[in-house]
């Protein structure tokens, strides 16, 4: 008897015990920006739900799409928006796909072959920081979110992008077959793996709000603790990878010089090489120079000619923004002109970031400065020094980087958009799968564009640096922004999805590529493949409810409550 009394109040406890949540981030204040199909038709309605669904919002840098489409075009939903959408998803790819390949990388590649580090070590250290510097600027400067919400999506955005970026940056490797030295590559995906691991563990705020707002505050001292951990620990590794490599490459070029002056009796001096400026030209004319600069079709090399010619007046205009230094040209690309005027058009590129007024004064002033000093010093038909032409790369890699940041911020906004509106997704989903399109058709660029030249190893860094400058600089970049301190980070189920493929793909990765004698092979894209397809179909059906998510597996505790519960 005493047995069966014992069975049943164990039963009934256990029906009264808590549920597991499906998910942790509550959007139900938000209303979805979803338009029901058969109110489609209704254009005035819809203009007006547009203007009053701040989700709709919350991807809008420059251009509220569904705004001006709706409310001020009054375009019909099936034969005007998707059209449209369409239209301008390819514009700025085809854009995206020529600053990268034709500015970009020209000014990559030459800064590459001034500094005295190898390949691998300057992709890695440099790459990633390079294309994030906006990012980075922007959490600086102003905040990337303005409330919680926005705080958890941007989270999610970054954990989708993690996995994406590592996948994005394999597959590539994989059909070239590459082969890694075997020290090297368990050290990029340790390294990458300890810190995914760590970041998952330190922002996994899964609190159950019992009727209190406040609890997600009392981590907020901690997460500090541990944005400030992940930048230094990141800062360290960058500095070692430096110095190790310059040293390495500095031995290698004595051994070189002293084997030239063993046969030659001459000494060169890298000093005077770096401060050594080309005579002036006198074969060339200033109309000549500029006209070479901004000419489409000279400078433009693809198998199809129609692609230069639709891209020859977006050629025009950029070339006169974006300065390219690019040894292979005249002069190595230097044209006085243009590397003045990108210093006065640059403040208001910076305007996509959304810094404070005192900060944009600070930067027209600084900017047009500089302009007045390249006026002043630097000759039209004389070539700078390499110390000049490194210098100028390196602005002209931030001047790209903050234009590729606007394309891909208006790709975005339009993917969002219309996705919410027309499939009646959950905004998780849509930030984990098909956010940051283009920072990943720009990886594909550059890494085919490494590989082309023969630049292996390059490749490979720059493959390293997306993924891990993505993992070490997530939590910062939430964190330790000025308004941090007014929000909190709540993980939602499908980001605990993603996390589980992440560690899933990145730890097969890693044992698959020491089994095949560190070669990046067919077998290992196959994989990726698959377990990318089933990333993207996990979160497909969770969005809809046809399964649950890993998420909904956690027992979340009250607050303060022991962890000895059964889950």
């Amino acid at each position: 008897m005493l047995l069966r009394h014992l069975q049943r109040a164990s039963i009934a406890n256990g029906l009264r015990r808590q549920k597991r949540d499906n998910s942790f981030v509550d959007l139900s204040n938000e209303s979805y920006c979803y338009y029901p199909q058969h109110l489609i038709h209704n254009i005035s309605q819809m203009c007006t739900f547009v203007k009053n669904t701040d989700s709709c919002r919350f991807y809008v840098h420059f251009i509220d799409h569904l705004k001006f489409l709706f409310c001020y075009l009054g375009l019909p939903f099936y034969s005007g928006y998707i059209f449209i959408v369409a239209f301008y998803i390819c514009i700025f790819f085809a854009l995206l796909y020529m600053i990268v390949k034709y500015f970009l990388m020209p000014n990559f590649t030459a800064l590459m072959k001034l500094l005295p580090v190898s390949e691998y070590t300057f992709s890695f250290v440099y790459l990633g920081f390079c294309l994030f510097i906006p990012d980075y600027l922007q959490a600086a400067l102003a905040c990337i979110a303005d409330d919680n919400i926005h705080f958890s999506l941007s989270f999610s955005q970054l954990e989708g992008e993690i996995l994406r970026f590592f996948t994005v940056s394999i597959l590539p490797l994989c059909m070239l077959g590459y082969r890694v030295s075997g020290l090297l590559i368990w050290a990029n995906l340790l390294f990458i793996f300890l810190g995914a691991v760590y970041m998952f563990w330190a922002v996994k705020v899964k609190y159950k709000l019992y009727g209190r707002d406040d609890l997600p505050y009392v981590d907020s001292h901690s997460l500090r603790l541990n944005a400030v951990t992940f930048l230094g620990v990141f800062v360290v590794v960058i500095i070692f990878s430096l110095i190790v490599s310059y040293q390495h490459v500095r031995r290698q070029q004595k051994e070189e010089l002293e084997v030239e002056e063993y046969y030659n009796n001459s000494e060169v001096s890298s000093e005077e090489d770096l401060e050594y400026a080309t005579p002036k030209r006198r074969d060339l004319k200033r109309w000549q120079v500029w006209w070479h600069t901004v000419n489409a079709f000279r400078n433009m090399n693809e198998t199809h000619h129609w692609l230069v010619i639709v891209l020859s007046p977006f050629y025009f205009l950029a070339a006169h923004i974006l300065p390219v230094i690019d040894h292979s040209r005249d002069m190595s690309g230097w044209c006085k002109p243009v590397v003045a005027f990108s210093f006065i058009v640059l403040p208001f590129i910076f305007i996509g970031i959304h810094p404070p007024a005192s900060v944009f004064m600070s930067i027209v002033i600084t900017s047009w400065s500089l302009c007045l000093f390249i006026l002043c010093t630097t000759q039209t038909l004389q070539e700078p020094s390499k110390l000049g032409l490194g210098i100028f790369c390196v602005i002209s890699m931030i001047i790209c980087s903050c234009a590729l940041n606007t394309l891909s911020t208006e790709v975005d906004n339009l993917i969002y958009q219309y996705f919410c509106m027309r499939f009646q997704q959950n905004p998780d989903a849509i930030v984990l799968t098909l956010m940051c399109s283009g920072e990943m058709v720009a990886q594909v660029i550059v890494l085919q564009y490494l590989v082309d030249r023969n630049m292996v190893d390059a490749a490979y860094g720059s493959a390293m640096s997306m993924i891990t400058h993505t993992v070490y600089t997530a939590v910062p970049l939430l964190v330790l922004q000025s308004c941090y301190k007014d929000n909190y980070i709540l993980v939602s189920s499908s980001s605990e999805t993603c996390n589980v493929f992440f560690l899933l793909i990145c730890f097969g990765s890693l044992l698959h590529i020491s089994m095949s004698g560190y070669e990046f092979r067919m077998s290992l894209f196959f994989y990726m493949l698959a377990m990318d397809m089933a990333y993207f179909t996990f979160i497909y059906y969770f969005s809809h409810d046809w399964l649950r998510s890993f998420g909904a597996f956690n027992y979340i505790l009250p607050p303060f409550e022991s962890k000895k519960v059964w889950a």
